[in-house]
């Protein structure tokens, strides 16, 4: 009897260890995004470099957006608060002599013995006028013979060196320097005195003397030295032997 055959073992397979099953992580927050360290790239504004540069006197430029936001406020030049506006003019005075005058309806103020208004001409003697004091507007005007205009708004020293009068020194008059080739104008030789609403000369004792013409009269007349005499509107004074100036206004009486 033949022994029986032997056939090599089987190998058993072992068996994989059952996977570990760990526990799930813990939640982070995602990390902030960190701002870059250097210099933002691109041109600095000027205000900024201007700013910057006011660090004190004789100090070195100072980069601004290196320094703490209470530094832009405390450096001398730095932003300021803006200077209050500079106040106006303050109102001058009224320096025109003050007279008793009346209103026409159209409110120009007039000298209350004309009949018509010096302004539009409308008549006055028909309203009921209340003289009250206001500013004196000009008289008119003086026009020479060289065409030199004198405005009637206050007094005038007329004359060949009226400058180095008293009265222009002092202000009282406006110099008026009217001379002529046969020398006939004296250094001081008329005064134009303004009196309320006239028109006053006063002839300064001058060497050769003040004539008046009155409107429409073809004679001229001699004034006497030291003394006011009032002229109307359209009287030409000869100043002297040959100047002549003439009373110019709307002004009529």
């Amino acid at each position: 009897m033949s022994s029986p055959e032997h056939y090599p073992p089987v190998p058993v397979p072992t068996p994989a260890p059952e996977p570990q099953l760990s526990a799930p992580p813990a939640w982070q927050p995602d990390p902030m995004p960190v701002p870059p360290q250097g210099p933002p790239s691109g041109p600095v504004p000027q205000e900024e470099v201007e700013t910057a540069r006011a660090s004190g006197i004789g100090g070195d430029p100072v980069d601004v957006r290196d320094q703490p936001f209470e530094y832009e406020l405390l450096t001398p030049g730095g932003p300021q608060a803006a200077p209050e506006p500079p106040a106006g003019p303050e109102p001058q005075p009224e320096s025109r002599p003050l007279v008793y005058g009346v209103d026409c309806k159209n409110d120009h103020f007039n000298d209350p013995r004309v009949p018509y208004c010096a302004v539009c001409g409308i008549a006055l003697v028909q309203r009921t006028l209340v003289p009250y004091k206001g500013p004196r507007p000009p008289l008119g005007v003086l026009l020479l013979d060289d065409g030199m205009t004198l405005r009637l708004d206050t007094d005038y020293l007329v004359g060949r060196d009226p400058e180095r009068a008293p009265e222009v020194a002092d202000g009282s008059v406006r110099p008026a320097k009217v001379t002529s080739p046969d020398g006939s104008v004296s250094r001081r030789h008329l005064r134009v005195a303004l009196d309320g609403w006239d028109v006053n000369l006063v002839d300064l004792g001058s060497v050769n003397g003040t004539q008046i013409q009155p409107p429409g009269d073809p004679n001229f007349y001699d004034i006497p030295p030291n003394e006011a005499v009032a002229i109307l509107p359209g009287t030409t004074v000869r100043i002297g032997v040959s100047r002549t100036m003439r009373y110019e206004s709307h002004r009529n009486r």
